[in-house]
């Protein structure tokens, strides 16, 4: 689909404003009417409350985009090792997997790049500013509360990298109440885990703490044509090793609810490389990291009844490369990554509806020993942001409620320039029916990462965001807690895409040449039946994503790693005190390389996974669990990544202790 470029801009500037001025002011109008006329009950407010700890992201109830929740009791039936292990069961989601528990694991949403999904922790940015990326491997999954995943654009809300969608990773709040949690865990292939949480109220405040330690050995065995000769090899310098800590304190100072926290990290894992013919590994590269980050929030409700919310964040990551084979004395390749921001908001909350300002300032600053001559050893960014978002809602007689929501948002970064984003969406609800539509568009950005701009021999400092048009056009139909249906159709049209180009035989550069049309269908399906005691959840994509930039050599082709299917499907039944189901991944066939030619397509896998768990019940707040999964049943021999191998049929064994 062609989209007249000039003309679209001139007119969503202009009109667009315009429309959001609109429809925040009449919001701001039905929020004074409501406040003076509390005995008026035709339009009911469905939005959900202000909360003291980190809310979700969308503050209705009815969403006006696809969003999937995967909550404590889900994570813990999926049996997740990783983050990775859990978003696999969202529609759209495809995870990139660089080798096994130690490999580098990236998100694919909608056909787009892993830069192009906005990644949060407690509503704190996650992309790192060095290359855009969040990688799931290293957080710990004992540490998170929910996951929140929004599928399709939504930059205005919540600033760049959201072409094509939001993870919120929420982590476990402290208690009122003295809680804790072990759990340790072995699996086959040198791999286990020991996690272990404590929550305890101290006078009017509630301290948590919380470690977990992730090791593997990383040497599964693996088949491999070389030259025409099959031969079962073992992977090595695969090992891999996490450490992370997190603290949080909640308390109340005056009328200001406040949380602090601090999360720390420190990883080592070796760095293998592909295996390719005549060079099988790269026995001797290592990469270490740590990472660092704190903030600080509160909150309080305002006389007149909006709610004001302030927020510090920092951050610090340093990590180090080092290949015996590249780098001669001993010399590495070293990054030091530093992040600070500032942030405010402020949200009148009122019957029918919702209006919203929020402002934002942010600081980054990368030093390494990798950077063009031209800029030294060090580059910076900073970043000012200004928002507005209104949410209105009217009961149409005979035709349901209607809920209508706008936003707009300024970025003004110091190395490339300013971008505006809209976004504008309508939600009709008819609660007989418990039937929802919803269509949202936006536009859409995403900044370069620093090694986009700086990058020896890479980096190209002309670079200029990313662009993306987002369509969603969705259903949810809910006939009971025992049932529910969701259907979406989107399409993402990507322009500037950045994309790597050959320079010369041996080296690339970054280029804004690209243009891409990501374009599907997502059915998700979630029952439960025999009182709760079985449920059954499901999740289809159709998709395709396709290169459609001008005088490309390869016009309509697949963009790399965007499959065309993706199929998840998960039962569980529980029968006291034994639990037992299993869960199965479809990825559909997939092109390592560009212009899809059929040596360089990956086939479709199967992957299926089996568990039986027992509970002992103690107290009513004591239990004591012991369960077993056999992941890759079938011993599949597959690649996400080509020339990445993965671990065939592996075994688990854990046993946790929970108080709540």
């Amino acid at each position: 689909m062609a989209f007249p470029r000039a003309g679209i801009v001139a007119l969503t500037r202009r009109q667009l404003c315009f429309a959001v001025l609109l429809l925040t002011t009449a919001a701001t109008a039905h929020s004074l009417r409501a406040q003076t006329d509390s005995t008026r009950i035709d339009s009911v407010l469905r939005l959900a409350p202000v909360e003291v700890q980190a809310a979700r992201l969308l503050p209705s109830a009815r969403h006006f985009v696809p969003t999937a929740l995967i909550g404590r009791k889900r994570l813990r039936a999926l049996g997740a090792r990783q983050l990775s292990d859990a978003l696999g069961s969202v529609p759209g989601v495809f995870i990139k997997n660089y080798g096994g528990l130690g490999g580098l694991q990236t998100i694919s949403l909608r056909g787009g790049s892993a830069a192009q999904t906005l990644v949060l922790l407690d509503g704190m940015r996650l992309n790192a500013s060095q290359n855009g990326l969040v990688d799931f491997s290293t957080f710990p999954l004992s540490l998170v509360e929910e996951i929140e995943v929004l599928r399709g654009g939504a930059a205005a809300l919540y600033g760049g990298h959201a072409l094509s969608g939001v993870v919120n990773i929420r982590s476990r709040p402290p208690s009122q109440r003295w809680t804790y949690g072990l759990r340790a865990e072995h699996a086959s292939f040198g791999e286990y885990r020991a996690a272990g949480r404590l929550s305890l109220p101290i006078d009017s405040s509630s301290l948590a703490l919380g470690l977990t330690v992730d090791h593997s050995d990383g040497d599964f065995p693996f088949d491999f044509n070389e030259f025409g000769r099959e031969r079962r090899l073992r992977r090595s310098n695969g090992d891999f090793r996490n450490l992370a800590g997190i603290v949080q304190l909640r308390s109340r100072f005056a009328e200001w609810s406040l949380h602090a926290g601090a999360l720390l990290r420190d990883t080592e894992r070796g760095s293998p490389g592909a295996v390719v013919q005549g060079n099988l590994e790269n026995g001797g590269a290592r990469l270490s990291e740590t990472d660092g980050l704190g903030f600080l929030r509160a909150r309080r409700i305002l006389p007149a009844g909006p709610s004001l919310a302030l927020g510090a964040f920092l951050r610090r990551n340093s990590t180090r490369y080092m290949d015996p084979e590249l780098f001669v004395g001993n010399q590495a390749t070293e990054f030091q990554a530093e992040e600070a921001a500032l942030q405010g908001n402020l949200r009148w909350l009122s019957k029918g509806s919702l209006l919203e300002l929020r402002g934002e300032a942010d600081v980054a600053a990368l030093r390494g020993t990798s950077l063009q001559p031209d800029v030294g050893d060090r580059v910076q960014r900073g970043r000012l942001s200004l928002a507005s978002r209104g949410e209105i809602e009217w009961t149409l007689p005979q035709l349901g409620e209607l809920s209508a929501q706008a936003a707009l948002r300024f970025d003004h970064y110091s190395d490339f320039g300013t971008v505006l984003s809209p976004l504008a969406g309508l939600a009709l609800y008819r609660p007989d029916e418990g039937l929802t539509l919803r269509l949202l568009w936006s536009y859409n950005f995403r900044p370069p990462s620093f090694n986009e701009l700086y990058y020896l021999n890479f980096g190209n400092a002309n670079l200029k965001a990313e662009r993306a048009h987002s369509f969603n056009l969705g259903l949810t139909w809910q006939n009971s807690d025992e049932l529910r249906l969701e259907l979406d159709a989107f399409l993402i049209r990507s322009s500037n895409q950045i994309v790597s180009v050959p320079k010369t035989p041996l080296s690339w550069t970054a280029e804004n040449i690209g243009v891409v049309l990501s374009r599907g269908v997502e059915v998700a399906v979630l029952t439960s039946f025999l009182d709760g005691r079985c449920s059954f959840t499901a999740a289809y994509t159709l998709q395709r994503a396709s290169d459609e930039s001008p005088g490309t050599d390869f016009p309509g082709s697949d963009i790399v790693y965007a499959p065309r299917e993706l199929l998840s499907a998960d039962v569980q039944v529980k029968a006291d005190p034994l639990s037992f189901g299993a869960a199965t991944r479809l990825s559909g066939r997939r092109f390592a390389l560009p212009g899809g030619e059929p040596g360089s397509a990956l086939p479709a896998h199967w992957l299926t996974t089996l568990f039986l768990e027992k509970q002992w019940q103690w107290n009513d707040d004591l239990r004591l669990g012991l369960r077993l999964d056999l992941d890759n049943v079938f011993d599949v021999s597959y690649t996400v990544i080509r020339n990445y191998p993965m671990p065939g049929r592996m075994a688990r064994l854990t046993i946790s202790l929970d108080r709540e």
